[in-house]
């Protein structure tokens, strides 16, 4: 037997494999670790269904948070979008739990498109995934909302809360500088926000959010 053995497992193994059936007293000292041997293999046979069990789990815990995450961005996507902004909504109308969606969409980006390529569109959308996960709180959740639009919803009600946020956000994005096949591409964004101050639909927010943005 090995000098480090794992005591938890060792006794699971015993007491789920029944090993005095194993044993023939007296047990030379020499035969014991064989004995132990075909106890670890018969638990390891007895417990294969629930170890099968537990990577399924595993397995659809993880398609799950890759079913609500954007690839490119790594951020929430869309899904997840609609999902979480339902869940805010309620929270507002049974507790009165202040929120605010801020939009915010990348200026001219068909244009980077055309001028540098799609490879360097997609690398200025990563770009601003990072600054935006970098920037937002753990309560705050964020997200790709589609092609260069994307959506913050966070717990913070007051204008000005919500204008320094996403001032730090721009700040940071304008010092950003990609290097990109020998070109140095810089970018910025426009934002809207629409806070929660009394009860209205999914839609009418997003509708409020958009046409700050575009204002």
């Amino acid at each position: 037997l090995s000098p480090v053995v794992d005591k938890e497992l060792m006794e699971k193994a015993i007491n789920k494999t029944h090993i005095n059936y194993f044993l023939h007293l007296p047990v030379p000292f020499e035969d014991l670790g064989t004995i132990i041997k075909k106890s670890f293999k018969r638990y390891d046979t007895l417990a294969s269904p629930y170890k099968k069990i537990n990577e399924l789990k595993e397995y659809v815990l993880k398609f799950r948070r890759e079913a609500q995450t954007d690839t490119l961005t790594h951020l929430l996507n869309r899904r997840a979008f609609m999902s979480i902004i339902n869940q805010a909504l309620k929270l507002f109308q049974s507790n009165r739990d202040p929120f605010s969606l801020v939009m915010l969409d990348l200026d001219h980006f068909k244009q980077l498109n055309d001028q540098y390529g799609h490879q360097a569109g997609d690398k200025v959308l990563s770009t601003f995934g990072e600054l935006i996960h970098r920037n937002t709180r753990s309560e705050d959740s964020a997200f790709r909302y589609g092609g260069e639009e994307f959506a913050i919803i966070t717990q913070m009600a007051s204008v000005e809360n919500v204008k320094s946020f996403v001032e730090r956000i721009l700040n940071e994005t304008m010092e950003t500088i990609i290097h990109y096949e020998k070109q140095q591409i810089r970018f910025t964004f426009s934002a809207g926000k629409a806070g929660m101050e009394k009860y209205v639909t999914r839609r009418e927010l997003i509708q409020r959010a958009d046409a700050a943005l575009y204002a």
